[in-house]
């Protein structure tokens, strides 16, 4: 007696085969999800972006506007996407106009997961 392909009983994660499909075709791997809470990214560590401060009136946290270039979609030029963050500045260091660098961290408040990690010397006004 002999057993139809289409009756394989072998679970996925023994590397079995896809019931009714005839010719044993192979299952897709399973996708890997990364922890709650970090960014998996190549390389790891968090992500550091670089930007200028472009307010500080709030205690503690300075207003940094950062820039990215990305290729326009259709037309192919290189066009300025500009976003703003709000970053942790604890000893309140930053002024208006210096160029820092903030990277990821745990959420400070409702709009804070940055913090500042130096600040460029000489770049204020």
């Amino acid at each position: 007696m002999t057993v139809p392909d289409d009756a394989v009983t072998t679970s996925p994660e023994a590397g079995g085969t896809v019931a009714g499909s005839g010719g044993g075709t192979p299952l897709p791997p399973s996708p890997t999800v990364a922890s709650k809470g970090t960014v998996a990214r190549k390389g790891g560590g968090p992500r550091r972006v670089t930007g200028v401060v472009v307010g500080n009136k709030a205690d503690k946290t300075a207003r940094v506007r950062v820039e990215r270039r990305v290729k326009h979609p259709l037309y192919g030029k290189i066009i300025r996407r500009r976003g703003h963050l709000q970053a942790h500045d604890p000893e309140n260091k930053c002024a208006v106009g210096d160029v820092v660098t903030v990277e990821e961290s745990p959420r400070v408040s409702k709009t804070k997961c940055w913090r500042v990690v130096e600040i460029a010397p000489g770049s204020g006004l």
